[in-house]
C-alpha cells in the first residue's frame, strides 16, 4: 500500500528567549485548562499577556480558556491578536476558521427564528398587485383582493411553521352586502377532494356552486403538496415541467371572475426546524390544482383551449426498423461519417442508424479511412469534446442519458489501462487518458467541476425516454453510436452490455465518481535517459553507460481537485497568495453530506452491495483530505463531525465479516489523516453520543465520540492480527491512537479497559515469539547448520514488529497518564485493575524505561489506597470515586518525559501502484458492462459467466438466470483490432 507514517517530536515549550516566569503562567494557564478550571486559567493567561504583550502563546491560551467558556466573541478576538504576533500559526487560523463556523451558525439560527417570527408575503406579490390594478379600476376593490390573499397566505405559512401542515380548505372573500352570513362561512374544509379524480370533480362542483350562491367576489385554495393525490401537477414534462424541487410545501390557489394565479410556497428543514421559502409564482394553465371556479369574464377562454390542444399534442413516435441489407446499410453511414455534410436528428442517417443490429461488423479499412479523414489525432478530438460538453452542459432530464451514455464512453476508452500491469510502466498505451491530461486547464477545472456536481446532485434516471435512448431491451441510436464510436477506438476487448436494470439508483452520480477517480489516479510514466563516462582504472578505454530513470509527469484533474475552493469562499489561502488561473468552486457543505450519505447508505444498503456503494466515497473523501487543503479545513472546522465518522467506525466494526481488506486502509487512512489535528483530537472527546445500537459486544450508553473511536481501532488491531496480518494496517491503527493519546478526555470505562487488554494481548504474542526465538536459535548451534536459518531471520523480524508494536501502545498510555490523566480517571482504573500484566516489563531491557511512568502512577494512588484501608471491601465505584478524588491532587511528580509522538500520513512515491488497480476494480464492479477477463493484466478477474458456460452445469442454474446469462451472451459486442 502505498503509505508511510512519519514520526516526529512536538514543540511544547516556548523560544528560549521567553521569562520562566512567562512560560510558568502559560503552562499553569494550560494545566488549570485541561483540569476545566476555566476562571483560573483565564487569569493566568490575562497574567502572561501583561507580562509579554507580543507572545502569541498567552492570546492563543486566553482564546482556547474563553472557547471553552463559550464566549466565542471575544475568543475571536485572542485568537485574532495570536495571529497578529505569528502570522504563519495554521492552529490559530484553524481556531479563528471553527470560531467563525460556529458564529455563522449561531446567526443563522437567529435568521431562521427571524424569518419565521417575521412573515410579510406582500413583498413577493408585486406583479400580482399590478394585474390586479390594471384589472379593477376601483381602488377599494382589487386592494380588498389583494388583502384577501396576503392575510391567507401569511395564515397558512404560521401555521406551517407551527406544525409542519396546513388545512386544506378554500377561504372565500363574501360580499358583505349580498352574502347570507348565517348561511355561507368564510372558509369550507376539503381535506378529501384530492384524493381521487371521483373527488376531485365532485369538490369542485359543490364550490363552483357555493362561489355563485354565496355572492364571493374571490376565494383562495390552500393545501400541502403532500396531501394530493390528483392531481399531481410536479409530475408533468415540457411546459409543465416542475422545477421546485422534492420537498414538500403549500400550494396557494386564487380565484377571481377575471384572474386565476396559483403560487407555490417550498418548505425546508434547516438547524431542525421548518422554513418556508419565498412563493413561487406558477403557470395556472399548466399547474392549476382546481378547476375555474367562478365564470369567465375576460376573453381568455380561446386561448386556455389553444393551450390545451397544443398540450394535448403526440410526440414522435419510435421508428421502426424496415428490414434491409445490413452491409449494404453500413457502408452508406460509413459514406456519410467521412464527408463534411451534418445531419439533424431527423435525417434518415439515424433512422438507418437505428435499424442495425447490434452484433454488425464495421469494415476495418472503412474504420481506418474515417479516422484519416480527423485533422487532428482523434482521441484528442474526442477526448476534448467529451469533457468540453460534460464540463459546459447542465444536467436535466433531456439531457440526463446522453451524459450517462458519454461517461460510460469515457470508461471504454479510458479502459486500456486495463491491458497493462499492475506496475505501470513507460511502455503502456492510454492515448485517451494521455490526450484527457493534455487538456487546457479550463476544460479540465470545468469537468472537475460537473462531475462533483453531479456526485453531489445525485439525481435519479429520468422516466421519460425517447427514441434517442435505449427502451427496455431495445438499444436506441445513442447506444449504437456509442458502439460505432467504441469500434473506432479499435480496443482488444470485449465489451459486455447489461441491460438488466440492475445497479444503483444513481447511475449518473456513479459514473460520474467512477471517471473522477479514474482521471485524478492515473499517472504516465516517462523515461528519461542520461548518458555519462565511466573510465575504469584498469583500462584506457572510457565506455559510455546509459542511466535511465522512470518518473510520473504530472495530472492536471489531481491538481484542479486539489485547488477546487468552497463557494461560499472565494478568497486567498491562509499564508494570503492568491490561486491565479481557473479553479473549480463547489459547495464543500453539499459535497460534505453527500459523503456522509454515501457512506450511511452504504451500511444501510444489502449486504452484498454495501462495500461497492461506499467505497467509492472513501476513494473520494482520502483524494480530497489527502489532496486538497481547503476542504480538509473546512472538515476540521465542522461542528457535526459525527455524521462523517459514525459510518466509517460502522463499517470497521463490521469488518471481519464482509469489508475489503483496501477499503479497511482507506478508511484507517482517513481517521490518520484526521488526528493529526489537535483540534479536531479534542473535538471528538467532548461529543456525546446516546447510544450506539450496532455495537453488540457491550452496551455503549452516553460514550463519546473519541471513546468509541479508541474502541473501534482496537478492535480493528485483533481482527488484523487474528487474519489480515498487515504491518501496515496495525501500524496505521496505533499511529492514529497514539495521535490521539494527549488529547484524550473521560474516556469511557471499556474503552480504558479495551487499551490495556490490547497491551495484555500483544505482550503475550511477543512472549510466545520470544520463546520461539530463543528455541530456534538453540537449536541451530546445536546442529550446526543452516538449513533454518530463514525460519529464524522470519521470526527475528516478526519479535521486532511486535516489539515496536508494544512500545507503541506504551507509548500511548505514556501520553495519556503524562498530559491527561486528572481528566481520564478510568484509564487508571484499568491499569491498576490489569496491574499485573505490566510485572513481566519492569526491568525488561527494550520496555523498563516506558513502564517506569506506569508505575509511577500506580505507586501513587496504591500508597494514598493503603493509607484508607479499612475492614470492608472496596467497590468499583468506591475505587473509582478515590481515584477521581486523588486525580485533583495529582502533580505529576517523578513522571519521566518523553517526546510527544505525532504520526503524519505520507503517500509514497509511486502510489499509482495501489490506487490505479483499486480504482478500476471499483469502477467494473458498478459500471453496468464488463471486459473480457482474458485481456486484462491490472488485477486478476474472476470468470464466472465464462466458467458457468464452459461447464455446461445447467442443472445447477436457475431457468432465469440461464436466460439472463443467454442474453448477456447475444448482446456481447467484440472489437478485434
Amino acid at each position: 500500500m502505498a503509505e508511510r507514517v512519519v514520526e516526529s517530536g512536538s514543540n511544547n515549550g516556548g523560544d528560549a528567549e521567553k521569562s520562566l516566569k512567562e512560560k510558568g503562567n502559560d503552562n499553569r494557564a494550560a494545566a488549570f485548562l485541561s483540569l476545566v478550571k476555566l476562571s483560573k486559567a483565564l487569569a493566568d493567561a490575562e497574567t502572561t499577556i501583561k507580562l509579554n504583550p507580543q507572545w502569541e502563546k498567552g492570546y492563543f491560551r486566553k482564546g482556547s480558556v474563553l472557547e471553552a467558556m463559550e464566549k466565542y466573541d471575544d475568543a475571536l478576538a485572542a485568537f485574532e491578536m495570536a495571529l497578529q504576533y505569528n502570522p504563519q500559526s495554521a492552529e490559530v487560523s484553524r481556531k479563528i476558521k471553527r470560531l467563525g463556523q460556529l458564529q455563522k451558525e449561531k446567526q443563522r439560527a437567529q435568521e431562521l427564528e427571524s424569518l419565521r417570527s417575521n412573515v410579510n408575503m406582500a413583498k413577493h406579490l408585486d406583479s400580482f398587485k399590478s394585474e390586479l390594478s390594471a384589472n379593477y379600476g376601483a381602488e377599494e376593490g382589487w386592494k380588498e383582493m389583494f388583502s384577501f390573499l396576503v392575510e391567507t397566505m401569511e395564515t397558512a405559512v404560521k401555521a406551517w411553521h407551527e406544525t409542519s401542515k396546513v388545512d386544506t380548505r378554500v377561504y372565500f372573500l363574501l360580499d358583505k352586502e349580498k352574502t347570507q352570513t348565517d348561511k355561507f362561512a368564510p372558509a369550507v374544509n376539503i381535506d378529501k377532494a384530492f384524493e381521487s379524480p371521483h373527488t376531485h370533480s365532485n369538490c369542485f362542483t359543490y364550490l363552483r356552486q357555493y362561489a355563485e350562491e354565496s355572492f364571493s367576489k374571490a376565494a383562495c385554495l390552500v393545501t400541502s403538496k403532500s396531501s394530493i393525490s390528483y392531481p399531481q401537477v410536479w409530475k408533468g414534462q415540457g411546459s409543465r415541467k416542475w422545477k421546485l424541487g422534492q420537498n414538500d410545501g403549500i400550494f396557494v390557489q386564487f380565484e377571481s371572475p377575471s384572474i386565476r394565479n396559483v403560487w407555490f410556497i417550498p418548505s425546508s428543514k434547516e438547524k431542525g426546524q421548518t422554513l418556508c421559502r419565498d412563493p413561487q409564482a406558477l403557470d395556472i394553465g399548466a399547474h392549476e390544482i382546481l378547476p375555474r371556479i367562478f365564470k369567465e369574464v375576460s376573453k381568455s377562454s380561446v386561448r386556455d383551449r389553444l393551450l390545451t390542444r397544443r398540450d394535448m399534442g403526440g410526440a414522435a413516435s419510435t421508428p421502426r426498423s424496415t428490414g434491409g441489407d445490413d452491409v449494404s446499410v453500413e457502408e452508406y453511414l460509413i459514406a456519410t461519417f467521412v464527408g463534411e455534410k451534418s445531419f439533424p436528428l431527423a435525417s434518415d442517417v439515424w433512422n438507418k442508424l437505428l435499424e442495425l443490429p447490434l452484433r454488425s461488423r464495421w469494415p476495418r479499412d472503412r474504420v481506418h479511412q474515417a479516422c484519416q479523414l480527423f485533422d487532428q489525432d482523434i482521441q484528442n478530438f474526442v477526448m476534448r469534446s467529451l469533457l468540453s460538453f460534460i464540463g459546459s452542459t447542465e444536467v436535466s432530464p433531456n439531457s440526463y442519458v446522453l451524459h450517462q451514455e458519454l461517461l460510460n464512453f469515457m470508461v471504454v476508452a479510458m479502459s486500456t489501462q486495463l491491458l497493462s500491469g499492475p506496475s505501470p510502466g513507460p511502455k503502456d498505451a492510454n492515448p485517451f487518458l494521455d490526450a484527457a491530461m493534455a487538456q487546457e486547464k479550463s476544460i479540465v477545472c470545468m469537468a472537475v467541476r460537473r462531475l462533483l456536481l453531479n456526485y453531489i446532485s445525485r439525481n435519479h434516471t429520468p422516466n421519460a425516454k425517447t427514441y434517442l435512448y435505449s427502451d427496455g431491451d431495445s438499444p436506441g441510436i445513442l447506444e449504437r453510436v456509442g458502439s460505432a464510436a467504441a469500434t473506432f477506438v479499435l480496443l482488444p476487448l470485449n465489451y459486455l452490455v447489461n441491460n438488466t436494470g440492475d445497479g444503483s439508483k444513481y447511475p449518473l452520480a456513479e459514473s460520474s465518481l467512477h471517471v473522477l477517480l479514474i482521471l485524478i489516479h492515473y499517472q504516465k510514466s516517462i523515461l528519461s535517459d542520461e548518458s555519462m563516462t565511466d573510465k575504469s582504472d584498469d583500462s584506457a578505454t572510457s565506455e559510455s553507460v546509459s542511466k535511465v530513470h522512470v518518473f510520473s509527469s504530472g495530472n492536471t484533474f489531481t491538481k484542479a481537485l486539489a485547488n477546487a475552493r468552497d463557494v461560499e469562499f472565494d478568497r486567498s489561502d491562509l499564508e494570503g497568495n492568491a490561486y491565479s488561473g481557473p479553479h473549480v468552486r463547489i459547495p464543500f457543505a453539499s459535497l460534505f453530506d453527500t459523503l456522509c450519505i454515501s457512506l450511511l447508505m452504504g451500511n444501510n444498503a444489502i449486504w452484498q452491495y454495501r462495500c461497492l456503494s461506499d467505497e467509492g466515497a472513501v476513494l473520494l473523501l482520502y483524494s480530497l483530505l489527502q489532496g486538497n487543503s481547503y476542504f480538509k479545513e473546512y472538515v476540521l472546522v465542522r461542528t457535526d463531525m459525527d455524521t462523517m465518522l459514525m459510518p466509517i467506525l460502522e463499517t470497521l466494526y463490521n469488518a471481519s465479516r464482509r469489508t475489503s481488506s483496501n477499503q479497511i486502509y482507506m478508511m484507517l487512512i482517513v481517521l490518520l489523516i484526521l488526528s493529526q489535528d489537535s483540534s479536531f483530537n479534542s473535538s471528538i472527546h467532548k461529543m456525546i453520543l446516546p447510544s450506539v445500537p450496532w455495537y453488540k459486544e457491550h452496551l455503549l450508553h452516553q460514550t463519546s465520540l473519541g471513546s468509541l473511536m479508541v474502541i473501534i481501532l482496537i478492535r480493528t488491531v485483533q481482527h488484523n492480527l487474528s487474519k489480515l496480518r498487515d504491518v501496515y494496517l496495525q501500524t496505521t491503527c496505533l499511529a492514529t491512537l497514539a495521535n490521539m493519546a494527549p488529547h484524550a478526555h473521560h474516556l469511557s470505562a471499556y474503552a480504558s479497559q479495551r487499551l490495556v487488554s490490547l497491551f495484555y494481548m500483544l505482550s503475550r504474542k511477543y512472549n510466545k515469539l520470544s520463546d520461539l526465538t530463543g528455541d530456534k536459535l538453540q537449536s541451530i548451534k546445536i546442529s550446526l547448520s543452516g538449513e533454518d536459518d530463514s525460519v529464524s531471520e522470519d521470526l527475528a523480524a516478526e519479535l521486532q514488529i511486535f516489539t515496536d508494536f508494544l512500545r507503541l501502545v506504551l507509548d500511548i498510555l505514556n501520553a495519556i497518564l503524562t498530559y491527561a490523566l486528572p481528566r481520564n480517571p478510568e484509564i487508571v482504573y484499568a491499569i491498576m485493575h490489569r496491574q499485573e500484566v505490566f510485572q513481566p516489563f519492569k526491568n525488561h531491557p527494550r520496555f523498563h524505561e516506558l513502564v517506569e511512568n506506569i508505575y509511577t502512577v500506580l505507586d501513587f494512588f496504591n500508597s494514598r489506597m493503603d493509607t484508607q484501608r479499612s475492614d470492608r471491601e472496596w467497590s468499583v465505584q468506591k475505587v473509582l470515586q478515590f481515584i477521581i478524588d486523588n486525580c485533583r491532587s495529582w502533580r505529576g511528580e517523578g513522571m519521566k518525559m518523553f517526546t510527544q509522538l505525532h504520526f503524519s500520513y505520507e503517500q509514497e512515491s509511486h502510489p499509482e501502484e495501489f490506487f490505479i488497480p483499486y480504482v478500476w476494480q471499483l469502477a467494473l464492479s458498478r459500471c453496468g458492462f464488463s471486459f473480457n477477463p482474458d485481456a486484462i493484466n491490472l488485477f486478476p478477474v474472476p470468470h464466472q459467466v465464462e466458467e458457468q458456460i464452459e461447464d455446461g452445469k445447467g442443472d445447477e442454474v436457475e431457468e432465469g438466470e440461464e436466460k439472463k446469462v443467454k442474453e448477456l451472451i447475444e448482446q456481447r459486442i467484440v472489437f478485434d483490432p
